[in-house]
Protein backbone atom coordinates (compact mmCIF):
# COMPACT_ATOMS: atom_id res chain seq x y z
CA UNK A 1 0.00 0.00 0.00
CA UNK A 2 1.72 4.01 -0.71
CA UNK A 3 0.65 6.96 -0.47
CA UNK A 4 -0.75 8.91 -3.36
CA UNK A 5 -0.09 12.87 -3.10
CA UNK A 6 1.60 12.27 0.24
CA UNK A 7 -0.95 11.03 2.06
CA UNK A 8 -2.71 7.38 2.03
CA UNK A 9 -6.44 6.92 1.01
CA UNK A 10 -7.40 5.09 4.00
CA UNK A 11 -5.67 4.70 7.25
CA UNK A 12 -7.08 0.80 7.36
CA UNK A 13 -8.37 -1.76 5.34
CA UNK A 14 -9.76 -5.14 6.34
CA UNK A 15 -8.88 -7.97 4.19
CA UNK A 16 -10.79 -11.65 4.49
CA UNK A 17 -8.40 -14.35 3.11
CA UNK A 18 -10.32 -18.15 3.42
CA UNK A 19 -8.58 -21.10 2.58
CA UNK A 20 -9.58 -22.97 -0.07
CA UNK A 21 -8.45 -26.48 -2.05
CA UNK A 22 -10.86 -25.47 -5.34
CA UNK A 23 -9.49 -21.68 -6.38
CA UNK A 24 -12.41 -21.16 -8.75
CA UNK A 25 -14.90 -18.72 -9.86
CA UNK A 26 -17.62 -21.07 -8.20
CA UNK A 27 -16.11 -21.02 -4.75
CA UNK A 28 -15.20 -17.34 -4.69
CA UNK A 29 -19.49 -16.35 -5.20
CA UNK A 30 -20.22 -19.66 -2.30
CA UNK A 31 -18.15 -18.11 0.43
CA UNK A 32 -19.51 -14.51 -0.31
CA UNK A 33 -22.00 -14.96 2.43
CA UNK A 34 -19.12 -16.30 4.94
CA UNK A 35 -16.64 -13.59 3.88
CA UNK A 36 -19.39 -10.97 4.41
CA UNK A 37 -19.69 -12.02 7.92
CA UNK A 38 -15.86 -11.85 8.34
CA UNK A 39 -15.51 -8.63 7.16
CA UNK A 40 -18.37 -6.60 8.80
CA UNK A 41 -17.82 -8.20 12.15
CA UNK A 42 -16.06 -7.93 15.57
CA UNK A 43 -13.47 -10.31 15.49
CA UNK A 44 -10.50 -9.43 13.43
CA UNK A 45 -6.53 -9.59 13.70
CA UNK A 46 -4.27 -6.09 13.84
CA UNK A 47 -2.00 -6.34 11.14
CA UNK A 48 0.96 -3.10 11.52
CA UNK A 49 3.06 -2.41 8.63
CA UNK A 50 6.10 -4.98 8.03
CA UNK A 51 3.86 -8.09 9.97
CA UNK A 52 2.62 -10.99 7.99
CA UNK A 53 -0.97 -12.38 7.84
CA UNK A 54 -1.70 -16.29 8.44
CA UNK A 55 -5.14 -16.99 7.52
CA UNK A 56 -6.83 -20.10 9.92
CA UNK A 57 -8.25 -22.83 7.87
CA UNK A 58 -12.16 -21.38 8.57
CA UNK A 59 -11.10 -17.73 7.16
CA UNK A 60 -9.31 -14.81 8.77
CA UNK A 61 -10.41 -10.86 8.95
CA UNK A 62 -7.06 -8.93 8.92
CA UNK A 63 -7.47 -4.99 9.63
CA UNK A 64 -3.95 -3.81 7.58
CA UNK A 65 -2.77 -0.40 9.78
CA UNK A 66 -0.68 1.73 7.11
CA UNK A 67 2.88 3.09 8.24
CA UNK A 68 3.59 6.88 8.55
CA UNK A 69 6.13 5.64 5.56
CA UNK A 70 5.59 6.55 1.80
CA UNK A 71 5.12 2.48 1.20
CA UNK A 72 3.42 0.25 3.93
CA UNK A 73 4.17 -3.81 3.30
CA UNK A 74 2.67 -6.38 4.52
CA UNK A 75 2.66 -10.36 3.97
CA UNK A 76 0.68 -13.31 3.24
CA UNK A 77 1.58 -16.37 4.32
CA UNK A 78 -0.22 -19.22 2.05
CA UNK A 79 2.76 -21.78 2.68
CA UNK A 80 0.75 -25.37 3.19
CA UNK A 81 -2.43 -23.71 1.37
CA UNK A 82 -3.34 -24.68 -2.07
CA UNK A 83 -5.54 -21.74 -2.84
CA UNK A 84 -6.34 -18.40 -1.43
CA UNK A 85 -10.04 -16.55 -1.59
CA UNK A 86 -9.03 -12.72 -1.03
CA UNK A 87 -12.12 -10.69 -0.24
CA UNK A 88 -11.88 -6.53 0.60
CA UNK A 89 -13.90 -3.95 1.92
CA UNK A 90 -13.13 -2.14 -1.64
CA UNK A 91 -10.42 -2.73 -4.31
CA UNK A 92 -7.76 -0.26 -3.19
CA UNK A 93 -6.36 1.07 -6.64
CA UNK A 94 -6.04 4.81 -4.44
CA UNK A 95 -2.90 2.57 -2.44
CA UNK A 96 -1.15 2.39 -6.27
CA UNK A 97 1.98 5.28 -6.84
CA UNK A 98 3.93 3.86 -8.85
CA UNK A 99 3.41 -0.25 -8.49
CA UNK A 100 0.38 -2.56 -8.00
CA UNK A 101 -0.33 -2.96 -4.50
CA UNK A 102 -0.82 -7.13 -4.67
CA UNK A 103 1.84 -9.33 -5.41
CA UNK A 104 3.81 -12.59 -5.29
CA UNK A 105 7.64 -13.38 -3.57
CA UNK A 106 9.42 -12.78 -7.01
CA UNK A 107 7.61 -9.08 -7.45
CA UNK A 108 4.83 -10.51 -10.07
CA UNK A 109 1.83 -8.54 -10.17
CA UNK A 110 -1.58 -10.63 -8.85
CA UNK A 111 -4.11 -8.47 -10.81
CA UNK A 112 -7.64 -8.72 -9.34
CA UNK A 113 -11.23 -8.36 -11.23
CA UNK A 114 -13.51 -6.76 -8.88
CA UNK A 115 -17.05 -7.68 -8.58
CA UNK A 116 -19.62 -6.28 -6.19
CA UNK A 117 -20.73 -8.38 -3.83
CA UNK A 118 -24.16 -8.17 -1.48
CA UNK A 119 -22.56 -6.16 0.98
CA UNK A 120 -20.45 -3.70 -1.24
CA UNK A 121 -16.90 -5.70 -1.01
CA UNK A 122 -15.18 -6.90 -3.71
CA UNK A 123 -13.74 -10.43 -4.56
CA UNK A 124 -10.80 -11.38 -6.84
CA UNK A 125 -10.68 -13.62 -9.02
CA UNK A 126 -8.84 -15.33 -12.14
CA UNK A 127 -10.29 -16.28 -15.58
CA UNK A 128 -8.90 -17.17 -19.15
CA UNK A 129 -7.21 -14.54 -20.80
CA UNK A 130 -6.51 -14.27 -24.53
CA UNK A 131 -3.64 -11.58 -26.02
CA UNK A 132 -4.27 -9.51 -29.42
CA UNK A 133 -2.20 -7.42 -30.81
CA UNK A 134 -3.32 -3.84 -30.05
CA UNK A 135 -4.83 -2.99 -33.85
CA UNK A 136 -6.51 -6.09 -33.82
CA UNK A 137 -8.89 -4.67 -31.35
CA UNK A 138 -11.66 -2.08 -31.29
CA UNK A 139 -12.28 -0.69 -27.78
CA UNK A 140 -15.66 -0.05 -27.33
CA UNK A 141 -16.12 3.00 -25.09
CA UNK A 142 -20.31 3.32 -23.89
CA UNK A 143 -22.24 5.81 -23.74
CA UNK A 144 -22.45 5.69 -19.98
CA UNK A 145 -18.90 6.93 -20.13
CA UNK A 146 -20.67 10.30 -20.57
CA UNK A 147 -19.92 12.77 -17.95
CA UNK A 148 -19.85 16.61 -17.35
CA UNK A 149 -16.87 18.60 -17.03
CA UNK A 150 -16.69 19.52 -13.19
CA UNK A 151 -16.59 23.06 -12.62
CA UNK A 152 -13.09 22.92 -10.74
CA UNK A 153 -10.45 24.85 -12.39
CA UNK A 154 -8.12 22.31 -11.70
CA UNK A 155 -10.22 20.31 -15.04
CA UNK A 156 -10.12 23.10 -17.55
CA UNK A 157 -8.02 21.20 -19.95
CA UNK A 158 -10.87 19.11 -20.77
CA UNK A 159 -12.74 22.10 -22.10
CA UNK A 160 -15.65 24.50 -20.06
CA UNK A 161 -17.06 23.28 -17.20
CA UNK A 162 -20.75 21.58 -17.93
CA UNK A 163 -19.68 20.26 -21.10
CA UNK A 164 -19.74 16.43 -22.09
CA UNK A 165 -17.19 14.82 -21.89
CA UNK A 166 -16.31 10.79 -22.25
CA UNK A 167 -14.35 9.05 -19.51
CA UNK A 168 -12.70 5.80 -18.69
CA UNK A 169 -12.47 6.05 -15.10
CA UNK A 170 -9.34 5.86 -13.19
CA UNK A 171 -11.40 3.29 -10.68
CA UNK A 172 -13.28 0.24 -12.14
CA UNK A 173 -16.69 0.94 -12.87
CA UNK A 174 -19.14 -1.35 -14.29
CA UNK A 175 -20.09 -0.77 -17.76
CA UNK A 176 -16.91 0.74 -18.79
CA UNK A 177 -13.47 -0.31 -19.91
CA UNK A 178 -10.95 -0.50 -16.93
CA UNK A 179 -7.85 0.47 -18.82
CA UNK A 180 -4.09 0.30 -17.07
CA UNK A 181 -0.55 0.69 -18.07
CA UNK A 182 1.60 -2.13 -16.37
CA UNK A 183 5.34 -3.23 -16.82
CA UNK A 184 5.11 -6.23 -15.04
CA UNK A 185 7.80 -8.34 -17.23
CA UNK A 186 10.07 -5.65 -17.91
CA UNK A 187 13.32 -6.56 -15.57
CA UNK A 188 14.74 -4.14 -13.16
CA UNK A 189 18.59 -2.94 -14.80
CA UNK A 190 17.48 -2.69 -18.25
CA UNK A 191 16.76 0.82 -17.89
CA UNK A 192 18.77 4.10 -16.15
CA UNK A 193 16.74 4.33 -13.09
CA UNK A 194 14.42 1.63 -14.22
CA UNK A 195 12.61 4.10 -15.50
CA UNK A 196 10.36 3.72 -19.08
CA UNK A 197 7.73 5.76 -20.66
CA UNK A 198 5.03 5.90 -22.42
CA UNK A 199 4.46 8.70 -25.96
CA UNK A 200 1.64 9.98 -27.39
CA UNK A 201 2.49 10.16 -30.60
CA UNK A 202 -0.93 10.44 -33.11
CA UNK A 203 -4.37 11.25 -32.54
CA UNK A 204 -6.61 10.82 -35.55
CA UNK A 205 -10.28 11.31 -34.48
CA UNK A 206 -13.42 14.00 -33.96
CA UNK A 207 -11.98 15.67 -30.66
CA UNK A 208 -8.91 15.26 -28.42
CA UNK A 209 -7.92 12.50 -26.13
CA UNK A 210 -6.73 13.03 -22.51
CA UNK A 211 -5.50 10.82 -20.06
CA UNK A 212 -4.37 11.87 -16.61
CA UNK A 213 -4.93 10.64 -12.75
CA UNK A 214 -6.42 12.34 -9.83
CA UNK A 215 -4.24 12.01 -6.28
CA UNK A 216 -6.16 11.62 -2.92
CA UNK A 217 -7.72 15.31 -2.93
CA UNK A 218 -9.11 14.98 -6.13
CA UNK A 219 -6.77 16.74 -8.20
CA UNK A 220 -5.43 15.63 -11.99
CA UNK A 221 -2.46 14.86 -13.08
CA UNK A 222 -2.47 14.89 -16.41
CA UNK A 223 0.05 12.99 -18.69
CA UNK A 224 -1.36 13.52 -22.05
CA UNK A 225 -3.77 16.49 -23.63
CA UNK A 226 -3.92 16.58 -27.56
CA UNK A 227 -6.02 20.02 -27.25
CA UNK A 228 -2.61 21.94 -26.83
CA UNK A 229 -1.12 19.79 -29.74
CA UNK A 230 1.60 16.56 -28.99
CA UNK A 231 4.70 17.05 -27.99
CA UNK A 232 7.10 14.99 -25.62
CA UNK A 233 5.34 16.86 -23.12
CA UNK A 234 2.82 13.90 -23.51
CA UNK A 235 4.42 11.23 -21.96
CA UNK A 236 3.39 8.81 -19.21
CA UNK A 237 6.67 8.21 -16.92
CA UNK A 238 6.91 4.64 -15.08
CA UNK A 239 9.30 1.77 -13.70
CA UNK A 240 9.69 -0.88 -13.90
CA UNK A 241 7.46 -3.73 -12.30
CA UNK A 242 5.21 -0.85 -12.07
CA UNK A 243 1.25 -1.74 -12.62
CA UNK A 244 -1.18 1.58 -12.49
CA UNK A 245 -4.62 2.91 -13.30
CA UNK A 246 -5.30 6.32 -15.32
CA UNK A 247 -8.41 7.71 -16.66
CA UNK A 248 -8.79 8.40 -20.25
CA UNK A 249 -11.11 10.70 -21.78
CA UNK A 250 -12.22 12.19 -25.22
CA UNK A 251 -13.75 15.14 -25.48
CA UNK A 252 -16.38 14.21 -28.68
CA UNK A 253 -18.32 10.83 -29.45
CA UNK A 254 -16.83 8.69 -32.62
CA UNK A 255 -14.10 6.66 -33.93
CA UNK A 256 -10.27 7.96 -32.43
CA UNK A 257 -7.21 6.34 -33.69
CA UNK A 258 -4.37 7.01 -30.59
CA UNK A 259 -0.67 6.55 -31.80
CA UNK A 260 2.10 5.74 -29.10
CA UNK A 261 5.41 4.17 -28.60
CA UNK A 262 7.55 3.04 -25.80
CA UNK A 263 10.94 4.41 -24.83
CA UNK A 264 13.81 4.47 -22.00
CA UNK A 265 17.27 4.95 -21.52
CA UNK A 266 20.11 1.96 -21.51
CA UNK A 267 21.22 1.57 -18.57
CA UNK A 268 24.33 0.19 -19.90
CA UNK A 269 25.13 2.72 -22.22
CA UNK A 270 22.86 5.65 -21.57
CA UNK A 271 21.55 5.75 -25.27
CA UNK A 272 17.79 5.76 -25.81
CA UNK A 273 15.72 2.84 -27.43
CA UNK A 274 12.39 3.83 -28.85
CA UNK A 275 9.49 0.87 -30.05
CA UNK A 276 7.91 1.25 -33.27
CA UNK A 277 4.66 3.24 -33.16
CA UNK A 278 1.36 1.12 -32.21
CA UNK A 279 -1.86 2.60 -32.55
CA UNK A 280 -5.36 1.48 -30.31
CA UNK A 281 -8.45 1.83 -32.07
CA UNK A 282 -12.03 3.53 -29.70
CA UNK A 283 -15.29 3.85 -30.42
CA UNK A 284 -16.90 6.10 -28.54
CA UNK A 285 -20.53 5.71 -28.28
CA UNK A 286 -22.92 9.02 -28.41
CA UNK A 287 -24.63 10.00 -24.92
CA UNK A 288 -28.65 10.70 -25.46
CA UNK A 289 -28.83 13.97 -24.82
CA UNK A 290 -32.65 13.54 -24.60
CA UNK A 291 -34.82 14.70 -21.66
CA UNK A 292 -35.54 11.50 -19.72
CA UNK A 293 -39.36 11.51 -18.52
CA UNK A 294 -38.01 13.04 -14.91
CA UNK A 295 -36.94 16.03 -16.05
CA UNK A 296 -33.63 17.80 -14.56
CA UNK A 297 -35.82 19.32 -11.67
CA UNK A 298 -36.23 16.37 -10.12
CA UNK A 299 -32.55 16.34 -9.29
CA UNK A 300 -32.54 20.38 -8.05
CA UNK A 301 -31.27 19.80 -4.44
CA UNK A 302 -32.73 22.62 -2.37
CA UNK A 303 -30.20 23.17 0.70
CA UNK A 304 -27.06 21.52 2.35
CA UNK A 305 -25.27 21.78 5.85
CA UNK A 306 -21.87 24.15 5.48
CA UNK A 307 -20.41 21.49 8.42
CA UNK A 308 -18.32 18.54 7.42
CA UNK A 309 -19.98 15.90 10.13
CA UNK A 310 -22.68 15.43 9.75
CA UNK A 311 -23.44 16.22 6.39
CA UNK A 312 -27.21 17.10 5.22
CA UNK A 313 -28.73 18.20 2.45
CA UNK A 314 -32.46 18.52 1.03
CA UNK A 315 -34.09 17.87 -2.18
CA UNK A 316 -37.76 17.69 -4.07
CA UNK A 317 -39.33 14.05 -4.92
CA UNK A 318 -41.86 12.69 -7.10
CA UNK A 319 -44.04 10.41 -5.11
CA UNK A 320 -43.16 6.62 -6.59
CA UNK A 321 -39.84 7.22 -7.80
CA UNK A 322 -36.57 6.03 -5.67
CA UNK A 323 -33.06 8.28 -5.12
CA UNK A 324 -29.50 7.00 -5.09
CA UNK A 325 -27.46 9.13 -3.08
CA UNK A 326 -23.43 8.60 -3.55
CA UNK A 327 -20.97 10.36 -2.59
CA UNK A 328 -16.98 10.44 -3.93
CA UNK A 329 -13.75 12.46 -2.52
CA UNK A 330 -12.21 12.43 -6.09
CA UNK A 331 -15.49 12.97 -8.44
CA UNK A 332 -13.93 9.86 -10.14
CA UNK A 333 -14.67 6.78 -7.78
CA UNK A 334 -18.96 7.03 -6.54
CA UNK A 335 -20.29 5.30 -3.88
CA UNK A 336 -23.94 4.47 -2.57
CA UNK A 337 -24.61 6.03 0.65
CA UNK A 338 -28.60 5.74 0.79
CA UNK A 339 -31.31 5.59 -0.40
CA UNK A 340 -34.63 7.74 -0.80
CA UNK A 341 -38.11 6.66 -1.29
CA UNK A 342 -40.09 9.62 -3.42
CA UNK A 343 -42.77 11.45 -1.02
CA UNK A 344 -43.79 14.04 -3.36
CA UNK A 345 -42.40 16.81 -1.39
CA UNK A 346 -39.12 17.48 0.26
CA UNK A 347 -36.42 14.96 1.57
CA UNK A 348 -33.47 15.20 4.14
CA UNK A 349 -30.57 13.19 3.82
CA UNK A 350 -27.96 12.83 6.37
CA UNK A 351 -24.69 11.63 5.95
CA UNK A 352 -23.29 10.22 9.08
CA UNK A 353 -20.03 8.40 8.37
CA UNK A 354 -16.98 10.05 9.44
CA UNK A 355 -15.25 12.42 7.38
CA UNK A 356 -12.04 10.61 6.36
CA UNK A 357 -10.60 12.82 3.08
CA UNK A 358 -10.57 16.53 3.21
CA UNK A 359 -12.80 17.57 0.08
CA UNK A 360 -16.68 15.19 -0.27
CA UNK A 361 -18.78 15.23 -3.20
CA UNK A 362 -22.25 14.20 -3.34
CA UNK A 363 -24.84 13.32 -6.20
CA UNK A 364 -28.59 12.00 -6.69
CA UNK A 365 -29.81 9.63 -8.87
CA UNK A 366 -32.89 8.08 -10.26
CA UNK A 367 -32.86 4.60 -9.81
CA UNK A 368 -34.24 3.00 -12.69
Amino acid sequence: MQQVGGKYADPTMRLVLIPTDAPTAETMESLEEKAEGLITGDAYQVIEVGEVMKPAAGGTCFELHVGAGADSTFTIDTSGITGLAIYAQHVPTEFERDRHYLYDSKGTDIEPIAQEGGGGHHHHHHGDMVMYTPSDVLLLVESKAAKLIPSDPAFGFLGQAGDVFYELPQHEEEGLLFLGIATDELEEGIFEGDQVQMNLKSVDGPGHVYLYATDTFGSPVVMFNSADGISEADKFVTKAGAHAHQSMAFSEPGTYRVGFDLSGKLAANGEETRSDKFELLFEVEEADHEDDSHGQDDLAIGAYSIGATPFSLTFETKAGLTYEIEASHDLKKWEEIGEVKGNGGSVDFIDQREALFNNQYYRLKIKE
